[in-house]
């Protein structure tokens, strides 16, 4: 599937947006970055929206090398 994010991401309106950072268990999520280097923050992204953001993955213009 060659699609870009425009075409796949439907941005959740930001009253919803803030409801779903607002139910995330943040004490939780810092004690697990802490403890692994990662944290699971389920229900922060659609599906669709997860799809989009791997769908740019390829392009290494979208994301920092590091370097």
């Amino acid at each position: 599937m060659k699609s870009t994010a425009k075409n796949l991401i439907h941005p959740a309106p930001p009253c919803d947006i803030a409801a779903r950072i607002d139910v995330i268990d943040w004490t939780q999520a810092i004690s697990d970055l802490d403890a692994q280097g990662c944290a699971v923050l389920k229900g922060l992204l659609s599906a669709e929206e997860c799809r989009a953001i791997a769908a740019l993955y390829p392009d290494d213009k979208n994301f920092r090398n590091g370097l």
